[in-house]
């Protein structure tokens, strides 16, 4: 009889072009990976940074979201403004 073989729980491969490298810059606070179908990868921006006209970055490979990472810009909107946390510190002091 043969012995069953675990397939399961799988460990995770790091591999020089993970997502992980773009979940770690510290202009990230967020990433949704959808080239699974065909949607590319998202880097939703923390507070306080923009890139073009929006708090998102949109690509199709890591390597493109990391070269647009570098081209974010400080952003002063309200609602970056409002997530600040000094900004909430203020409001609680009023």
């Amino acid at each position: 009889m043969l012995k069953p073989i675990k397939l399961f729980p799988l460990k995770p491969i790091t591999v020089r072009g993970s997502v992980d490298r773009i979940r770690a810059h510290k202009l990230v606070e967020s990433v949704s990976d959808e080239r699974g179908c065909d949607q590319g990868i998202w880097a939703y921006l923390k507070p306080g940074w923009r890139f073009e006209d929006t708090h998102i970055v949109h690509e199709d490979t890591i390597t493109q979201v990391l070269a647009r990472l570098k081209e974010a810009e400080p952003c002063a909107c309200m609602d970056c403004r409002k997530a600040r946390p000094d900004h909430q510190s203020r409001k609680e002091h009023s």
